[in-house]
């Protein structure tokens, strides 16, 4: 799977620039047989960040909910032109028809040109996972974070995770566990855990949150630790037309050579069928945001066409 999304301003006054923020990503599925399984995933970004609250927001999966998650939070005014660029690579084994062992690794780089800096971070990850259900399941794992940039430490870590269905609407999962830092990372040791729970509360509503403290791999930047809280509410109030609102916050723990960083994202969206594969929406973004005791906000209200074609019909 190749995707691509570029996001541009221009404007008819000399006094602005225009801004260019460009989004890839390329992904790799192979089920070598009926006990391998590969993971192949690649994605980056590149342009002027002060733009990335125009862009179409990423959803993430929550159970059978598309949600928007805690990196909708995370933004930089000031930050000039990023470069971020993220790798993984997965193998699944399945050991038994209920029993399956999973390892990854990946690696996460991102600049900030006009704060000058530059982090990376090198993360794997081994676990052992056991359906207990049809509906339910159980996983321990260890992890291991090394940063190396603008802060040279390692993280290591392990828990438990849950995953349930309670029932054809309802989805929920949780993990955590100890992470320790070696003393280069200061004192922040602590327990990272996430969650996420998702339910369908009528044939024409649903909702999401989700939940987490872990190791910072986004992009808030040279950071340890990550806190992230969203929700979300989806109704529909027409035969072609649906209302979401969305709400999230993030922030990232101070360390003596950084600053710390605290973002709050709010949407509220109305999406429309036209038909023929067009529909429409109106939104409103809102931003607040804290980098290093500077206080900043984003307002941003958008209409918007899209175009899906049918399944083996291009042109409409």
């Amino acid at each position: 799977l190749l995707q691509y999304q570029p996001t541009i301003t221009g404007y008819t006054s000399s006094a602005y620039s225009n801004q260019r923020m460009h989004a890839a990503s390329a992904t790799i599925l192979d089920n070598v047989n009926e006990r391998w399984k590969l993971d192949l995933k690649a994605s980056g970004n590149y342009g002027q960040d002060s733009i990335r609250l125009l862009a179409p927001q990423q959803s993430v999966a929550v159970g059978e909910v598309p949600g928007v998650g805690p990196n909708a939070s995370s933004y930089l005014p000031d930050a000039g032109t990023v470069t971020y660029l993220t790798g993984s690579a997965g193998v699944k084994y399945r050991k038994s028809e209920r029993d399956s062992i999973e390892f990854d690794v990946a690696n996460t780089y991102s600049h900030y040109s006009g704060l000058g800096k530059a982090s990376s971070i090198a993360t794997s990850r081994l676990g052992y996972e056991r359906d207990l259900s049809p509906t339910a399941g159980i996983r321990v794992y260890g992890q291991a974070y090394s940063y190396y940039g603008a802060i040279n430490c390692e993280s290591y870590g392990g828990g438990v995770a849950v995953k349930w269905r309670a029932s054809d609407a309802t989805f929920f999962s949780l993990s955590g566990g100890p992470q320790l830092n070696t003393p280069a990372c200061g004192r922040q040791q602590g327990f990272s855990y996430s969650a996420a729970f998702s339910t369908r509360l009528t044939g024409k509503s649903q909702l999401y949150m989700l939940a987490g403290r872990e190791p910072t791999i986004s992009y808030l930047g040279p950071g340890l630790w990550e806190t992230s809280v969203s929700a979300g509410y989806q109704r529909q109030v027409t035969s072609v037309g649906t209302v979401s609102i969305d709400g999230g916050h993030a922030s990232s723990d101070t360390l003596t050579t950084t600053s710390s960083y605290h973002g709050t994202f709010f949407d509220c969206i109305y999406n429309y069928h036209l038909g023929h594969g067009l529909s429409g929406s109106y939104s409103y973004r809102g931003y607040v945001g804290d980098t290093g005791g500077s206080n900043f906000r984003r307002n941003v209200a958008l209409f918007s066409l899209s175009w899906t074609p049918s399944t083996g019909r291009l042109f409409q």
